[in-house]
């Protein structure tokens, strides 16, 4: 029986063939399955994986690596999405909210720096401190705030609103920003 050396094309690494009957040999390092041909005197060398166990262990073990790096990769950019997005969201609302407060203020400040609220009734049982707030953000300039009468039932609501002397006034009038308010309430 004649002995033959071949090189591991993949690896190599050398590979003796001793016995010719065979089909197919492997690479016992790489594993390659290289296949034999007796009779046209001829080598072809497929690819195939190696099933020795340690071999398996470590391939495993490498793509084991590879796939939490993967996997941690994956979860940042998660992260890096998710981060964005509640950014924009906070700025989508930062954005309404200012959009709303300054429709709210600057809207009352109509047609020559009139000033234009809501119906007298609105203020009616809400707390004085409350509406002092909302006639200062308007822009009026003179707001006197006066208790009227005890009421252990109605603590600190308004009874009555007068602007320029009008107390029944509607949302569709406009008052000077110098025009004395006076709250009335409760105390």
């Amino acid at each position: 029986m004649k002995l033959i050396s071949i090189k591991c094309p993949d690896c190599g690494s050398p590979i003796e063939i001793k016995n010719r009957g065979n089909d197919f040999i492997f690479c016992p390092y790489c594993g390659n399955q290289i296949e034999v041909d007796d009779e046209a005197n001829e080598i072809t060398i497929t690819h195939n994986y190696n099933y020795n166990k340690k071999s398996e262990i470590t391939h495993t073990h490498i793509n084991r690596e590879i796939d939490d790096a993967d996997i941690i990769r994956a979860k940042n950019e998660n992260m890096d999405i998710k981060a964005a997005l509640l950014m924009w969201l906070i700025l989508f609302f930062i954005i309404i909210l200012g959009l709303g407060i300054y429709y709210l203020y600057d809207n009352h400040n109509i047609q020559n720096g009139k000033i234009k609220v809501e119906d007298s009734k609105t203020y009616k049982g809400m707390k004085y401190t409350e509406a002092e707030k909302i006639f200062e953000s308007y822009g009026f300039e003179d707001i006197e705030v006066v208790e009227v009468e005890d009421s252990w039932l109605l603590n600190d609501e308004v009874k009555t609103v007068s602007i320029g002397g009008k107390t029944n006034f509607t949302s569709e009038d406009y008052f000077e920003k110098t025009d004395k308010v006076i709250i009335s309430y409760y105390k």
